[in-house]
């Protein structure tokens, strides 16, 4: 009994932080139970709330990621990072209509960040939007125009769309690439395609993070 209260008190004040002590030694079901102790203690945290999303689907359970993934969206509707969280997931299930609609919120809340226009081209592109793809891969390369990769994409797509003379303009302007760059385009052209195993899991993904 001593023992099991000084386990209580020891999720309600580290919760989280022992969530992600299990998960980095594999022990993803402990990590869950953590991290929704962590929920119950501190229901005001989204992030925690998207935290706990995240391990279900770490381990399967998607429409228990996509619930906990909407709350945090509810909870706070003005980050476009759990918006961002929410397509990605819709996306890599294939319900791209929906993955759109979050992506449009994130690009709303956050009309700026070309990673989030970047995502939602590539869900008008794999979703037979050429139009809106086209606007957002501009747009895109807009906020960032010395990124390659986005060049070289916006020249793909110009391309497919018969637009070779603006095409090789933008070929042009992002060559030479380096290795990275051709491996972030050829993750993005898999994403356009549909083709979920060879996307991975882009690292620039980690440097995203939540506002609070």
């Amino acid at each position: 009994m001593r023992i099991e209260r000084a386990m209580g008190a020891l999720h309600r004040s580290f919760g989280a932080g022992l969530a992600e002590f299990f998960l980095s030694i594999g022990r993803a079901r402990a990590a869950m139970k953590a991290m929704r102790r962590a929920v119950e203690c501190m229901p005001e945290r989204t992030y925690y709330t998207y935290r706990l999303g995240e391990l279900h689907a770490m381990l399967g359970e998607k429409q228990e990621a996509e619930m906990r993934f909407c709350e945090a969206v509810a909870m706070s509707p003005e980050d476009p990072f759990y918006h961002y969280k929410l397509g990605e997931l819709r996306f890599r299930q294939g319900r791209v209509a929906e993955a759109i609609s979050s992506f449009e919120y994130a690009c709303a809340q956050a009309p700026a960040d070309d990673f989030y226009h970047l995502r939602l081209a590539t869900a008008y592109s794999r979703g037979d939007l050429p139009e809106e793809a086209l606007r957002m891969y501009r747009r895109t390369v807009r906020i960032e125009p010395r990124n390659a990769a986005y060049r070289y994409l916006l020249a793909d797509h110009l391309a497919a769309m018969g637009l070779e003379d603006e095409a090789q303009q933008h070929y042009m302007l992002a060559n030479p690439m380096t290795d990275y760059e051709w491996d972030y385009v050829r993750r993005i052209q898999a994403r356009c395609r549909g083709d979920l195993e060879a996307i991975g899991a882009a690292p620039d993904e980690d440097a995203r993070r939540p506002l609070e």
